[in-house]
């Protein structure tokens, strides 16, 4: 017979396990899987820090012999789905270069921190970036906002006007939109930003030096949105705006807890022409608290000259609050249309008077629109007007309390000063005839451009216009005269 081998049981073997482990020293012989486990090496950790980003990037045993070049390509992907840029970095360790060849764990230990420097970005086309971002968030692409983008790849001006852009669609566009440093003007009205894309809209702007001009107006933005927008102090916080000439926040619920930011934000715009607010929620609370610091930050911007805050429920107190803040000395335009919610919301024009009466006031243009004005208030305007020779255009239409006597007031202070308007509106005001002759004589001399609108406007007077208006020789004239609309410029 065939001798049977013998065989170690299962118990057996457990026994002879435990048994030899017991033996090494060192080592219990209650727990061979930490004997198994004590051989392997740790997994390294280390801190690698992209600008304003840190990323913990694990090296595991299994990619012992990795390179630095792999810590470095770990850290650039990290930084693209954090922020949505590609950038091709080289490594460093206190001050000193690490070489992409070197194994990481001969020049790194577990926790260190090296610092990473950006070479250059990658930078596809816009919409192979925009592509790449959908791909990376895991978003549909948008068929409009590609086709924009393929047109407008070099363009001085990005435009994306009232596409109603929500939170998905928007966070891949401000990705793909960094770095495009061509562009000057930035349209983005008449979408759905709101507070929770502020920050990523603020690190989409920071990285276009040359912008002009942003525009944000019918969106979704609030003071808490706005704050964001502020830019904070840090490395390049003060360069962010630094060339911006224009912005509109116009139709952004930005409420009467706004002025602090705002202050923040103008201050910030070192270049700042252009500032629109219409439409903003604006009362005069808005000025309760934070007036002086606004006052200091209008102030502060010299290059500041048109000014927008019609169709904000001001009233009488908040535009005198708003003109003792503006620098008259510097300021051209204001728009303060649309302000007052009757003729009995206190005196507004004894306010714009007296902001027009200081020394050195420098307002070209005045828009008074919709405003509950009277013959009484042009009358003291008119006045005003002999003061303010500079003073070129101006719009009080929409204010059906003005009649015929304000035109005539006008038309003889601008006689009275010998320099007269550039444009003067008065669409939607009660103008009715008869019409004083003697006033019309020379209003094709005294004024450029006149809009005229009312209902109570008759054929004949209507005639008597035009025939005033065309009555100079050596002035080419142009003139619309339909139903109760009359337009009249001199060419």
């Amino acid at each position: 017979p065939i001798p049977r081998v013998p065989t170690v049981s299962s118990v057996e073997r457990e026994n002879s396990v435990d048994s030899s482990a017991g033996s090494m020293p060192g080592v219990t012989g209650l727990f061979p899987e930490m004997a198994l486990n004590s051989a392997v090496p740790p997994i390294i950790r280390v801190r690698v820090r992209v600008q304003d980003e840190v990323f913990l990037i694990p090296v595991l045993p299994s990619s012992e012999m990795r390179p630095v070049s792999w810590l470095a390509e770990q850290a650039s992907q990290r930084y693209y789905q954090t922020c949505g840029l590609l950038p091709h970095l080289t490594l460093k360790k206190e001050g000193a270069l690490l070489a992409p060849q070197d194994p990481i764990l001969h020049v790194l230990q577990n926790n260190e921190e090296v610092l990473a420097e950006v070479q250059s970005w990658d930078l596809p086309p816009l919409s192979d970036r925009y592509r790449k971002a959908c791909q990376s968030l895991a978003v549909a692409e948008h068929r409009l906002v590609l086709k924009t983008m393929e047109q407008q790849e070099n363009s001085q001006s990005f435009i994306l006007r009232n596409f109603c852009l929500r939170q998905p669609n928007l966070t891949p566009l401000f990705r793909s939109l960094k770095l495009q440093t061509s562009i000057c003007k930035l349209d983005l009205s008449g979408n759905c930003i709101d507070d929770t894309m502020a920050e990523e809209l603020l690190a989409t702007v920071s990285t276009m030096p040359n912008l002009t001009l942003l525009d944000l107006s019918s969106n979704q933005i609030t003071h808490e949105g706005l704050k964001k927008l502020c830019p904070v102090a840090g490395i390049y916080s003060e360069n962010i705006f630094k060339n911006l000439e224009e912005l509109n926040l116009s139709i952004n619920p930005l409420g009467d807890s706004c002025c602090q930011f705002l202050a923040s934000l103008i201050k910030s715009c070192p270049v700042l022409i252009t500032l629109r607010l219409q439409a903003c929620g604006l009362t005069a609370k808005f000025l309760q608290h934070y007036r002086l610091l606004l006052a200091d930050a209008l102030k502060g911007a010299v290059h500041l000259k048109m000014l927008s805050l019609s169709h904000n429920a001001l009233g009488s107190t908040g535009v005198e609050l708003i003109l003792k803040s503006l620098p008259h000395d510097t300021l051209s335009q204001l728009e303060i249309g649309s302000v007052t919610t009757s003729n009995k919301d206190g005196p507004l024009m004894e306010h714009v008077v007296h902001y027009l009466s200081q020394e050195g006031c420098a307002l070209k243009h005045l828009s008074l629109y919709g405003n509950h004005l009277t013959d009484e208030a042009i009358r003291d305007l008119a006045r005003c007007l002999l003061l303010r020779p500079l003073l070129v255009s101006l719009d009080v239409s929409g204010n059906p309390g003005i009649g015929a006597d304000s035109l005539d007031a006008l038309l003889a202070a601008l006689r009275e000063r010998k320099s007269g308007l550039k444009y003067l509106s008065l669409a939607g005001c009660c103008i009715q005839g008869p019409l004083k002759s003697m006033a019309l004589d020379t209003i094709a001399l005294d004024l450029q451009e006149l809009q005229l609108c009312s209902r109570q406007l008759t054929k004949i007077d209507q005639e008597q216009l035009v025939a005033a208006w065309q009555a100079p020789v050596g002035i080419t004239t142009n003139v619309v005269a339909r139903q109760q609309k009359l337009f009249c410029k001199s060419l």
